[in-house]
């Protein structure tokens, strides 16, 4: 079916010889036992066969389609199936488009877009990221390090009126404002973290196959000493993938996506020193046995966006969290990862925030994703 999640070539899911798409697999041969048939030749797949699919959800009358239905949006939970399928199309004028409709109705929160895949069986594009993190975005409590280049906006209290609240028992728009914020800020983590999952399978793959696109790539400048290399992903539309989609009329706006995952014997905090120096005053947000630092910002003189997140987690001094299923930050969770209920203390087994436990082992993961600024430009 058109839209349907996984349709993006080079992207997870849909790359040739990815897991389940290889010749010859289990269940891709005639002749199988009891068919009555001889062994035959495997099935053979067109590598492009992605790339001319593409051409048709991503371009032309669909693409217009889809872009006017997403006119007719009047709530994010009327709207959800409409989003959803525009989520998946990594067109520059769709995001700016998604953009201007999740801006419009930033203050319903991100409960609608959870409930419609997005965070489990629908593939969204890795741009989407930017547009969910251009939308109004607040920690629940002062947990961030340093300040962020796309700091969470802050919403002061008005003072209260003679009377009481105006509208009786209703939300004042500030705490509307101030909780939808804080949803968005939520959600943003755990698109963070459904990416970097996916991208983890992908990368496991294209690293074992020795690919030299993605081993030249490095979504920082360097990594830490002893960091042992578990998984890493490259892709650059439209230079890498131009070959291969010649002919197909697929349209490939410029995107970067790079992805490492690294596992490592040391001091958590030590190791977070490392790479944060080599971000822009980073948001680092703290939650338990893991750390998500992120730095978003526009890129001097250009139209576009710069996007990094950092992940670390320390899965030996992962406490159970009752009701919740698995452990937070772990590499390619899906779903929803947990998230405690208190942000902060991010003490990875010491008594306070402050303190370093001794050397332990450590996942690492950095997500870097260029992409147009969604936003439309601040006029002058």
């Amino acid at each position: 079916a058109p839209g349907m999640p996984g349709m993006a070539p080079g992207m997870p899911g849909m790359a040739p010889g990815m897991p389940g798409m290889a010749p010859g697999m289990p269940g891709m041969e005639f002749g199988a036992p009891g068919s009555g048939q001889g062994p035959q030749k495997p099935i053979e797949i067109d590598a492009k066969l992605g790339y001319r699919i593409a051409s048709q959800l991503w371009s032309g009358d669909f693409a217009r389609v889809v872009w006017e239905r997403l006119d007719g949006v009047e709530t994010l939970t009327a709207g959800a199936p409409r989003i959803t399928m525009a989520s998946t199309m990594p067109l520059d004028a769709m995001r700016a488009k998604l953009y201007g409709l999740l801006s419009e109705h930033s203050l319903e929160g991100p409960a609608a877009l959870e409930s419609s895949g997005l965070l489990g069986d629908v593939i969204f594009e890795p741009g989407f990221l930017a547009v969910v993190k251009s939308l109004p975005r607040e920690e629940p409590s002062a947990t961030k390090t340093a300040a962020g280049a796309n700091p969470p906006r802050t919403t002061r209290r008005p003072r209260p009126q003679p009377g009481g609240q105006p509208g009786g028992n209703e939300t004042p728009e500030w705490q509307q404002r101030q909780q939808a914020s804080q949803a968005w800020m939520r959600t943003s983590e755990y698109f963070v973290r459904v990416l970097c999952g996916r991208l983890a399978a992908a990368g496991e793959k294209q690293f074992a196959l020795g690919d030299d696109q993605a081993q030249k790539k490095l979504p920082v400048e360097k990594i830490a000493e002893g960091a042992e290399i578990t998984s890493q992903f490259s892709l650059e539309w439209p230079t890498e993938a131009a070959k291969q989609a010649a002919g197909s009329g697929l349209p490939l706006d410029p995107m970067k996506v790079q992805y490492i995952r690294l596992k490592q014997v040391g001091k958590p905090k030590t190791i977070l020193g490392f790479y944060k120096r080599q971000l822009r005053d980073p948001d680092v947000h703290e939650l338990g046995n893991n750390l998500w630092a992120e730095s978003f910002r526009k890129i001097p003189q250009t139209d576009r966006k710069l996007n990094v997140d950092l992940l670390i987690t320390a899965p030996q001094l992962a406490q159970p969290q009752p009701g919740q299923p698995g452990q937070p930050g772990q590499p390619g969770l899906p779903g929803q990862p947990p998230s405690p209920d208190r942000p902060g203390g991010f003490t990875l087994g010491g008594a306070s925030s402050s303190a370093e436990p001794a050397e332990t082992e450590v996942i690492v993961e950095i997500l870097s994703l260029e992409v147009k600024d969604p936003m439309p430009p601040k006029e002058e």
